[in-house]
């Protein structure tokens, strides 16, 4: 069974390539720190992350041993079309002792942390370690979780300057590739900038009438500190909750669910969340905690930390990050991971924002000539002129600041 020996090997070299990675960023570590009592716990750090990855190198090594085990057994099967009963009966127990193998390798200790947690601690840390930071924290969470609910209904006419023309740029948008897509995350931050969360819902119908949905989110457009909180809730303190306090909903997410079951999208139909920055960090969320009784089947992101947990199972995921752009890795996590997830990186032209919607769409572009990006989110698009596509958008506003 060369078809399917082959990639099980090739799959064995890979891993151990990548355990060659990780025993050299071990031993690449060092104990050059500084001095007194900070060096002391940089240096035990530094120890503890080098035996994590030493062990995260043992497994993969082991997994590439059953997997080559297993692949060579394959190998000297006749390809499928050409197999006997028995020799059908023989691939199947190759592979099922296999599974069982995998199965019963010991754990390494790293994958027994949390993800999710990483970020919590992060900010229990800093709050020890600085008064200040303890003091803005509580006062910014605080905020968040005693705040009431706020305010959606459909998007009101007028708004900030240009709202009314990239809303009749979004209404008239027919979505066929990623880029459409990213680009969308442009305009609804645009329609509603500081004063009111725009989220814009999309019923996407074929010729064969079976319809889906598109949800796109807004970026962070109020940062509090500078000249107080605005009354759109996809600010500061949205990120900080679904940061540090990801089990407590937001306003942000409480607006969007209560947008989505406006909207009236039917129990179980399937979405598309997109999201850009801060919108991606709750397309994420949604797509892994559930949106009221609809299903987040899609997740397109660009510039997001989104790597705080593994995908869910059978999600097709895409991820747009820019070198320079440091906002995806301010989740501190080490990279999500998903069999059906995309990663694209790419740095930007001279002169371009790599922290930035349009910026994203033009790479999602340039990498999408083949149309290999879009085809996991086909469904979704309106690829031919038969597809009806009807937009709505609604407003969110903080209920304190109506």
């Amino acid at each position: 069974m060369r078809d399917a020996g082959d990639p099980l090997l090739a799959c064995a070299n890979a891993l151990r390539a990548e355990a060659d990675r990780w025993d050299a960023a071990a031993s690449g570590l060092h104990a050059d720190v500084g001095i007194g009592l900070a060096a002391d716990e940089l240096e035990a750090a530094q120890e503890e992350l080098g035996r994590d990855a030493r062990d995260l190198a043992r497994l993969r090594r082991a997994v590439a041993d059953q997997l080559q085990v297993a692949g060579h057994a394959l190998s000297s099967l006749p390809p499928t079309h050409a197999r006997t009963p028995l020799q059908e009966e023989v691939a199947h127990r190759t592979l099922a002792q296999a599974a069982r193998a995998l199965s019963a390798l010991d754990r390494p200790r790293a994958l027994h942390t949390s993800r999710r947690a990483t970020l919590p601690l992060v900010g229990a840390a800093a709050s020890l370690l600085w008064t200040p930071a303890a003091l803005f924290l509580g006062w910014r969470l605080g905020t968040e979780v005693f705040a009431p609910s706020p305010t959606v209904q459909r998007l009101r006419p007028g708004g900030p300057e240009g709202s009314d023309a990239a809303q009749a740029r979004l209404d008239a948008a027919r979505p066929r590739d990623v880029a459409d897509l990213i680009s969308a995350c442009a305009l609804v931050d645009a329609m509603g900038r500081d004063q009111r969360a725009v989220v814009d819902v999309a019923r996407v119908t074929p010729a064969s009438g079976d319809e889906v949905w598109i949800l796109t989110l807004p970026s962070t457009q109020d940062w509090v500190v500078p000249h107080g909180d605005a009354p759109a809730p996809n600010d500061l303190d949205a990120i900080l909750d679904l940061a540090l306090m990801p089990q407590v909903a937001s306003a942000y997410r409480e607006g969007v669910e209560e947008a989505v079951r406006q909207a009236g999208i039917p129990a179980g139909a399937p979405v598309l969340v997109v999201g850009f920055s801060l919108g991606g960090m709750l397309a994420a969320d949604l797509a892994r905690s559930g949106l009221g009784n609809v299903s987040v089947e899609a997740l397109v992101v660009a510039g997001s930390p989104i790597d705080t947990a593994d995908d869910p199972p059978g999600m097709p995921v895409l991820s747009l990050v820019h070198d320079g752009d440091t906002v995806p890795a301010m989740d501190l996590a080490p990279e999500g991971d998903g069999p059906l997830r995309i990663t694209v990186t790419d740095s930007v032209p001279p002169g371009a924002q790599a922290h930035s919607a349009t910026t994203y769409a033009a790479t999602a572009q340039a990498h999408d000539g083949d149309g290999s990006l879009s085809a996991p989110f086909a469904r979704f698009l309106a690829t031919d002129e038969s597809t009806q596509v009807v937009h709505q958008q609604f407003q969110i506003v903080e209920a304190s600041r109506e």
